[in-house]
């Protein structure tokens, strides 16, 4: 048996940034470095090695888990950079002590009920009369929302976190949601063989990463426009048929309280299991082969991606659409996984 443990502590400077400047220039960025940046990763990585049997049959096994922590130490006196991605949405913040490209939106906290409607009418009143603003000191009855037009408020809306506590959904209440960052990854592999048969298997895993699904901007948006995800059937309707997905009213028309701009509805549990290879080999008796003259003959059958167990609505959570490090884990419906099988002959003369 064999046990290798490597632990780090890595402090990166000097990091290189697309800084953006006018266009008048003929470019939008030029490549700097921020010498007072510092980015921090600090983790370990364990990996075991054993021969669990040898002789007539041999058996060998090994497994490895990596764990790492992404943190920006300090931006350098660089402001919080906010990136956009498609649809001109800004989707990933780089932000001082969070990992680096961390997902940046509305948190959604619930579904709007005739209830929280009835409060937030009241609290309409108020913010009408006021001149379009609450009176200083004013505790909301209802949910804070984006719009207090009649057009725009609705029960089985999504309740929005009011971040900044203002009673108003703007952009000043978007937050980090999530982060691309697994908690641990990890594999593990098999071999065995047996006269002239030999089988290998190895598989992949990863827990508590997350990716922002963005096909969601039309699967999940309730607005009829197009093709829906399958959970929506199962809506909020009413009080009486609030559904079990946590899935607001569906609206023929984009609304500021309805629409799903990008929140935590879009970011999705992106660990998996996958079955990375397996491999069933026959060398062929030796016997044979020198009648033919031949120093050896394999036959196998392999398979490469054969099943991926996940969470994630997309088609591969290990995605990245992106290929700036300040946006991981976005999908914007990208190419699946293919699933290879083949047969191979090895000869050997």
């Amino acid at each position: 048996m064999n046990i290798i443990g490597n632990y780090y502590n890595s402090i990166s400077s000097d990091i290189l940034y697309d800084y953006p400047i006018s266009s008048i220039s003929g470019a939008t960025s030029t490549k700097t470095n921020l010498s007072a940046a510092k980015i921090r990763n600090r983790g370990f990585d364990l990996q075991l090695d054993a021969r669990l049997l040898t002789g007539k049959v041999n058996w060998n096994f090994s497994t490895n888990i990596s764990v790492n922590r992404n943190k920006v130490v300090s931006m350098g006196g660089l402001d919080d950079i906010i990136s956009t991605s498609e649809r001109s949405v800004g989707s990933h913040i780089t932000k001082e002590g969070y990992p680096i490209g961390s997902f940046y939106g509305y948190n959604a906290i619930g579904i709007m009920s005739k209830a929280d409607y009835a409060n937030a009418l009241l609290d309409r009143e108020i913010y009408l009369q006021n001149g379009n603003k609450f009176p200083e000191g004013y505790e909301l009855k209802g949910p804070a929302v984006s719009s207090y037009s009649l057009d725009a408020l609705s029960y089985g809306n999504v309740i929005w976190e009011d971040v900044n506590g203002d009673g108003l959904i703007t952009t000043d209440d978007k937050t980090i949601i999530g982060d691309a960052y697994p908690d641990f990854t990890g594999g593990f592999s098999t071999s065995l063989s047996w006269k002239g048969i030999d089988f290998s298997a190895s598989f992949a895993y990863s827990y508590g990463g997350e990716v922002i699904n963005f096909q969601d901007y039309y699967l999940y948006n309730m607005e009829g426009s197009g093709n829906q995800y399958a959970i929506v059937a199962d809506r909020y309707i009413s009080d009486e048929q609030p559904g079990r997905n946590n899935v607001p009213i569906a609206s023929r028309i984009s609304t500021p309280n309805t629409s799903l701009k990008l929140s935590s509805y879009y970011v999705e549990d992106a660990s998996f299991f996958r079955c990375a290879n397996i491999t069933l080999g026959y060398t062929l008796p030796q016997r044979w082969m020198n009648k033919l003259h031949i120093a050896s003959c394999r036959v196998y059958f392999s398979g490469d991606n054969l099943f991926t167990i996940t969470p994630y609505r997309g088609y591969n959570p290990e995605v990245s659409y992106k290929s700036s490090n300040l946006m991981p884990g976005f999908d914007w419906g990208c190419y699946p996984l293919s699933r290879i099988y083949s047969v191979g002959l090895n000869l050997t003369f």
